[in-house]
């Protein structure tokens, strides 16, 4: 395999059979084992990575089954009560205390010019540090900032009001998403080693034909939801709410689809005629910020 070699994932298993894709992660899982024990190019093993996920969730969404070979590695005992209550719990789940759960994802809404942006920016700086944020503890690793609605200046800026030091563990983007966007974000998450990433704004990166089709939007998602699960990553998504809504909780634009996904919803207002914000969140587990100004 030559160093200097470039594979671009595929990006249309969809138009492949069942049989073919199978063929193709065998093919990919050779093509990884000899690049690793050779010294390939880490760029191209990472390709070659990304590639083996998009055909195995594709495969996964056909069949309504575990990946390829999966069924068979994985076959557990259940617990007994006794044993899941004597079972300890992990201290790594959450890389924001009882709020984002490591290996999930999560969505942040907020009208326009509310400061999603900024709130992020203010949590990814934590996480790089390790420092706690809103009084909650911080599990500290490396994070990215893809910021697709902005220019590298104005993310600069953001940044620069919190301090950003050249040794923070930060990887940032600004601008356009590339053509293939989703296949790019997962090996940044492999090649660095992120461990939260932030992406500002969803439609920026998936660009949906149509936010209202629940199909749509859980099968673009997928593959990155599930990397981020794989590689122990959290995926926070910043997108826009409606301009009226009754429900803060239910704001968020397009289908519900979003907020299913996402293990945590999170969601920003401002106070009329005010600078201060009302931040809030509703969670499957761990413990819900009520309204804190």
């Amino acid at each position: 395999m030559a160093s200097d070699a470039r594979i671009e994932p595929h990006p249309d298993f969809e138009l492949f059979t069942s049989d073919e894709i199978t063929a193709r992660i065998k093919e990919l899982e050779e093509q990884i084992s000899f690049g690793s024990k050779h010294g390939a190019d880490r760029l191209l093993v990472s390709w070659l990575l990304t590639e083996r996920q998009l055909a195995s969730a594709s495969l996964a969404r056909r069949n309504g089954k575990p990946r390829h070979g999966e069924q068979t590695a994985f076959w557990p005992e259940m617990l007994a009560a006794k044993d899941l209550l004597a079972r300890p719990e992990d201290p790594t789940r959450w890389i924001w205390e009882n709020c984002l759960p490591v290996g999930s994802s999560s969505l942040l809404v907020a009208k326009p010019k509310v400061g999603k942006s900024t709130f992020a920016a203010a949590l990814t700086i934590c996480i790089a540090r390790g420092w706690p944020f809103l009084a909650r503890g911080i599990q500290q690793g490396t994070t990215a900032y893809l910021s697709l609605d902005a220019t590298f200046d104005e993310i600069r800026e953001v940044f620069v009001k919190f301090g950003l030091k050249d040794s923070d563990p930060i990887f940032v983007h600004a601008g356009q998403a590339p053509v293939k966007s989703l296949q790019w974000a997962i090996e940044q998450i492999i090649k660095h080693g992120v461990k939260f990433l932030v992406v500002d704004t969803i439609q920026k990166m998936f660009r949906f034909k149509n936010i209202n089709d629940y199909s749509e939007v859980t099968n673009a998602m997928e593959p990155l939801d599930e990397a981020a699960r794989e590689h122990k990553c959290h995926v926070m998504y910043l997108h826009h709410a409606k301009k009226e809504s009754g429900d803060d909780l239910d704001s968020s634009v397009g289908s519900t689809a979003l907020r299913g996904i996402a293990y945590s919803y999170l969601h920003l207002k401002r106070l009329h005629d005010s600078t201060q914000r009302i931040f809030r969140t509703d969670q499957r587990a761990g413990k819900n910020f009520e309204e804190i100004a």
